[in-house]
């Protein structure tokens, strides 16, 4: 004979557990969502403070306005508020604003 018949999927969704998804989009995870969201959450969304704290051009904050703390510091590691969007410094804005934190 052939290869076995997979089950349905009807019958394979009752077996599966839910999860929650650990990471974001941007690749960091909640907890680190949450820290650079910290300062946006303070500060009010205030774009000036915002642009000062982070180094980041006040239009671009203007241009993409976050919803909240976490889509602020999901735009800000994307490289939204930065005219370079690159993964290199994307990466370096994430290793200069985690120093910050500290």
């Amino acid at each position: 004979g052939g290869p076995p018949c997979p089950p349905s999927l009807e019958s394979t969704k009752t077996s599966l557990k839910r999860t929650s998804t650990k990471e974001a989009a941007t690749g960091v995870s909640d907890e680190v969502l949450a820290e650079f969201g910290e300062f946006y959450r303070k500060c009010k969304g205030n774009y000036h403070q915002l642009s000062k704290k982070f180094g980041v051009k006040m239009d671009l904050i203007k241009k993409n306005p976050a919803k909240d703390h976490i889509d602020f510091a999901k735009k800000l590691l994307a490289g939204l508020y930065t005219e370079d969007t690159s993964p290199a410094m994307q990466q370096l804005m994430r290793d200069r604003l985690r120093l910050d934190l500290q």
